[in-house]
């Protein structure tokens, strides 16, 4: 049995195995039998299999092809040893990655027979790949087609096989990609000297590049190789539309860069591949742009981030809010968005789907706060903007929660500082650890203060008029009693919203037929509206919901719920489908949990969101709620902190 699963690519690799000097493609072509295009998509193949091997084939450049050895021995006992490639394709995904691989880079047809030679699957099976491969490539704008007696073959705009190629294969093992680590982007670009092409990638755009984020760099990096090698193998962009306008000292440096490459390379860069090289330098690094509306831009996102931080107040009511770093990122990155917006971009987010399964509750808040930005502004955040904002949230409610230890207090107090400093004694003594902070000002200081929200507490010796929750009128003829109401204060600081509060055991279902999506949302709907807890706008806002950003979380639980004002009366309603219900892109999700949560209300979800997480990470809690699927398990599951023994 052919060690590579197709005798070709065993041919291949076991000539170059006995030369002793480079072979050059065309002396290659001639002994096989196969097309220059051909091979190089089959030498990729074969590097694929032996790299993690030990081996590797290489291009020498002005030379030819030769096999090296990393690890000779290891090598030579994986390829001595009967059938040891059979498990090259023995998985859905492993075939994927093959599948994408060789049409992507490849514009000749491959037969049916082919392909089912190769991968040593059954025709279902194939056609079964051919379903997930379309849908992947759909994402793409890139179709696969079928002609008869020819096969199948890509079709496409290049600029989109651009895009997939460096998505769909050199990201795929994003830390590898960060760190340059595998050789995907020298073999699918092996045609380009790679050690020559980073020298003046260093060499030219070094004085203009920030070097701010490792992914950023890496993705302009990737992208441009990609380019030169395309452009090589004469695959060129016949029209591209964004026209950006570049500083005058970063445009300088680029046109030498592409001279450079040009003289390098033997290649041509047309003026579409020109203001193609502009758009993908200037989408990963925003400073090179220029902008005659930088002033307006500057002001606007000002304006932008003021309205986030406003509506963030008050859909939480939350201290984080308030933190400086927040405002300070926010303004950077929402700064970064329009430089890019000006030349219609879209910055990629690489750990999307990390923020959104493990971050739920600051994406679901980036939703609910830009959704109002964009009504107010017309201006539009793509899911990759939201995760990004969405991180800011994150990492500034995690700040806060290791500063949640001790509070701040203010005593206002208009008779001076002796009796203030008398409290304030007084408070130390009686919660001791409690505030890490305590000021003490008169009331005209109060008054002043912008900001008066700054303070978890405020105790006045002055009665103050429509007086916020958070501030205690202290009777100094009645210490004792106003003691009692400080100490109720701070256990309402202290109290955690319980993770079960918003749970009603009328509102929890057991599904054990197939139902569709869209049935359990008519379900869901109906249950909801009989008892007046949702309008009748409650469907097609969770429908909207759906169609920003799917709400599955790591494939185990799907959260809909509604982006609007369609919820009377705060609720969740979990479901429980042994079956499960398909959520797109053939997965299917056994936990649903239909958010009904009024605007007011969205401050306790996060304490819903953490437990939720705790039982998204545990497959025995999972397991124990399909065996026993009753509201008091989900309870006692959501209560319990440990993993179930």
């Amino acid at each position: 049995m052919s060690h590579l699963f197709f005798q070709r690519l065993d041919n291949i690799l076991n000539y170059l195995l006995i030369q002793t000097d480079p072979v050059t493609l065309d002396n290659l072509s001639q002994v096989t039998k196969v097309s220059s295009r051909t091979l190089r998509s089959d030498i990729k193949t074969i590097n694929d299999h032996i790299v993690s091997h030990g081996a590797e084939i290489i291009l020498l450049r002005k030379k030819g092809y030769v096999v090296t050895y990393q690890d000779k021995a290891a090598f030579h006992a994986f390829w001595s040893k009967d059938n040891s490639g059979t498990f090259l394709f023995t998985t859905a995904d492993a075939r994927l990655r093959y599948l994408l691989r060789i049409f992507l880079t490849s514009d000749t047809y491959i037969t049916q027979d082919a392909l089912l030679n190769i991968l040593y699957v059954s025709q279902n099976t194939l056609y079964n790949d051919f379903r997930t491969l379309r849908d992947i490539l759909a994402n793409y704008k890139l179709k696969l087609i079928n002609k008869s007696n020819l096969g199948y073959t890509l079709v496409g705009e290049e600029q989109d096989i651009r895009y997939a190629i460096n998505h769909a294969i050199f990201q795929e093992d994003l830390s590898e990609f960060i760190t340059a680590t595998n050789t995907v982007e020298k073999d699918i670009c092996m045609n380009i000297d790679y050690q020559q092409f980073n020298t003046l990638f260093w060499h030219d755009l070094n004085p203009l590049i920030k070097v701010d984020s490792d992914y950023f760099h890496r993705n302009a990096f990737a992208n441009l190789l990609l380019t030169v090698s395309r452009i090589s193998d004469g695959y060129t962009l016949d029209f591209f539309e964004q026209d950006v306008s570049l500083t005058a000292a970063s445009h300088e440096k680029i046109v030498q860069f592409v001279a450079n490459l040009e003289s390098a390379f033997q290649i041509k860069f047309n003026a579409s591949e020109k203001k193609y090289v502009d758009y993908i330098l200037s989408e990963n690094f925003p400073h090179l742009i220029a902008s005659d509306a930088n002033h307006a831009n500057q002001q606007l996102a000002q304006d932008i981030v003021n309205s986030i931080l406003s509506n963030l107040k008050k859909n939480t009511g939350a201290k984080w809010v308030t933190d400086a770093s927040l405002k300070q990122n926010l303004k950077e990155h929402i700064r970064r968005l329009l430089q890019i917006h000006t030349i219609n971009g879209n910055r990629h987010n690489p750990i999307l789907e990390s923020v959104k399964n493990n971050f739920p509750y600051p994406f679901e808040l980036a939703v609910i706060v830009i959704q109002e930005v964009e009504d107010t502004y017309g201006i539009s955040f793509s899911e990759d903007e939201l995760s990004f904002i969405a991180l800011y949230f994150a990492s500034a409610i995690e700040s806060f929660k290791d500063k949640r230890s001790s509070f701040s207090l203010a005593i206002v107090c208009g008779t001076g500082m002796t009796l203030s400093s008398i409290i304030e004694s007084k408070i130390r003594r009686k919660f001791p650890d409690t505030f890490s902070d305590i000021e003490k000002i008169s009331y005209l200081e109060f008054e002043a203060r912008q900001n008066q929200a700054q303070f978890d507490l405020i105790i006045t010796t002055i009665p103050i008029p429509n007086k916020a929750p958070h501030i205690i009128f202290l009777d100094i003829n009645y210490f004792d009693a106003a003691f009692k109401q400080i100490e109720r204060a701070i256990n309402t600081l202290s109290t955690v919203v319980p993770p079960t509060s918003l749970y009603q055991d009328k509102h929890f279902y057991v599904i054990n037929d197939q139902l569709t999506k869209a049935a359990l949302f008519t379900k869901m709907h109906d249950a909801l509206a009989d008892n007046a807890f949702v309008t009748d706008h409650f469907i097609q806002q969770i429908i909207a919901r759906e169609a920003i950003s799917d709400t599955l979380i790591n494939d185990v639980i799907a959260l809909p719920h509604p982006i609007g004002d369609s919820v009377k009366i705060s609720t969740i309603f979990p479901v429980i489908a042994p079956k499960g219900i398909e959520w797109g892109d053939s997965k299917r999700v056994k936990f649903i949990f239909f958010m009904a949560i009024r605007p007011d209300d969205v401050s306790k979800v996060q304490y819903v969101y953490d437990a939720l997480l705790d039982f998204i990470s545990s497959e025995k809690k999972q397991d124990l709620l399909l065996k026993s699927p009753t509201f008091d398990t989900l309870v006692s599951l959501l209560t319990t902190n440990d993993d179930i023994m």
